[in-house]
This record gives C-alpha cells, sequence and structure tokens, in this order.
C-alpha cells in the first residue's frame, strides 16, 4: 500500500503512514542534534504504538478484532461498537499504557544516577512522551481518550446517550486550555486546544440536524450507547530542549 508501511504486532494490523515521522521530526526539530531527533522520533513511535496496542489489547479482550493507523496527530485503533462500559475500559487502556511504561522511567529518572549522558536524555525523552501526553490525553476533551472516556462515565451514570453534555464538557475543557496556554505563551498548545473546540462546536451543529434512518443506519439500542472515537492519541507536543 502507498503513502506508510504496514506491518503486524501480535496479530495486529498496524499501518504508519509517513506523515507521522514527518510530524515527530518538526516536533523534535529544536534538539538539533541529529543523533537527538533520530532518538526522539523513535521513542515517539514506540510509545505511541505501546499506547495504540493498549486500546487493541482491551479491544481483543472483549472480542473485537482491532487495527491501528500512525498519524500525523498521533494514532488511532479500529473496533467495532462495544457497550458503553467496555468502551470505557479500552478509551482508558491507552493512556495508562504510557503511564504503566513511563512513571517507572520517571523513578529511574529522579532516583537513579545515569552514567551515560545519550541514555540518560533517552530516559528523558521517554518520560515526556509517555507520561506528560498520557496525562494530557485524559484530559475530558473529546476526541481524546479523557473526552471519551467522560462520556462513557456519563452515560453509565444517567444510562442513556450523553454524548451532548460531553461535547459541552469539551468545549468548555477547551475554552480554559487555551486562556492557560496562552498565559504560559504556549502558542502550539492553544491552537491545538481552539481545533478540539472547533470540531465539537460542529459535531453539536450537525447533531442538532433531524436524525433521517436509511436502509443503513439505525440509532444505537438502549445500553448499547458507544461514545465516538475520531482519535485515540491526541497531536503531539513539541520535545522538550535538550539540556546543554
Amino acid at each position: 500500500m502507498n503513502g506508510g508501511i504496514d506491518f503486524r504486532l501480535a496479530g495486529v494490523p498496524v499501518r504508519v503512514l509517513w506523515m507521522f515521522f514527518l510530524v515527530s521530526l518538526l516536533l523534535g526539530f529544536n534538539l538539533q542534534d541529529p543523533i537527538l531527533i533520530a532518538m526522539w522520533i523513535g521513542v515517539v513511535f514506540v510509545s505511541i504504538l505501546a499506547h495504540e496496542m493498549g486500546h487493541a489489547v482491551a479491544y481483543r479482550r472483549f472480542g473485537v478484532q482491532p487495527s491501528i493507523v500512525l498519524h500525523g496527530f498521533g494514532g488511532l485503533t479500529f473496533g467495532r461498537s462495544l457497550p458503553v462500559g467496555r468502551d470505557l475500559v479500552v478509551s482508558l487502556a491507552g493512556p495508562f499504557t504510557g503511564l504503566a511504561i513511563g512513571l517507572p522511567l520517571l523513578y529511574v529518572d529522579r532516583n537513579v544516577f545515569i552514567a551515560n549522558d545519550t541514555l540518560s536524555v533517552l530516559v528523558g525523552m521517554a518520560v515526556y512522551v509517555n507520561v506528560f501526553w498520557s496525562l494530557v490525553n485524559l484530559v475530558p476533551l473529546l476526541p481524546l481518550d479523557g473526552g471519551n472516556a467522560a462520556n462513557a462515565v456519563l452515560s453509565l451514570v444517567f444510562r442513556r446517550d450523553m454524548t451532548h453534555a460531553a461535547r459541552i464538557l469539551s468545549i468548555v475543557t477547551a475554552g480554559v486550555l487555551i486562556v492557560v496556554a496562552l498565559r504560559w505563551q504556549f502558542i502550539y498548545g492553544a491552537l491545538l486546544a481552539g481545533y478540539f473546540l472547533y470540531m465539537n462546536v460542529q459535531a453539536l451543529r450537525s447533531a442538532s440536524r433531524p436524525f433521517v434512518a436509511g436502509p443503513a443506519t439505525a440509532r444505537p439500542a438502549p445500553g448499547q450507547f458507544v461514545p465516538p472515537r475520531p482519535a485515540r492519541n491526541p497531536a503531539p507536543a513539541p520535545a522538550p530542549a535538550a539540556a546543554d
């Protein structure tokens, strides 16, 4: 297939688009050193793939055959619809996988002296990608995993489709993040939050249109609502500057 690399990992089809590597390169370009940039791209690839495999393993646990695509804005794990409780597990499996990798490395980074400078930088990169990005991904903002999880929790509590409420929560969250990002002069973060805000506003507008059932469309059955998952990973943040 053109435009990417295709392989299977533990029986899960994986496709990596070339744009994934290009965006990773751009995000790590501030590292300047070619070796550090190559290390950064490798860490991003392994970490996001592990994140998506977390989703994939949860899907397979529930009898669904998943597939994974890594693209310029992160990753996407495909799988058929699940009951909302199982969807909650699938949504959380990705960021929890990242934390399971990153938190032990954070302990090592803070408490163990690493004599090799290159290895020390590599550990720092892995901590940044797996811990920081996982925490960002748990923010209650659709289409991030945290937004999907919030949607699932609300749907379980109120026993009905709460996508509309989750969209509103996402818009409020995005607005707060824009203000905070601008206050910290983090323009990339403000733009990303603004993009997510736009996505949720557009989704609310589309949802307000009358539903017309056709031969290939039907409303979800009661108790079978699955929050939409247009993305399984946030757009990556730029790499932290390398220490002198």
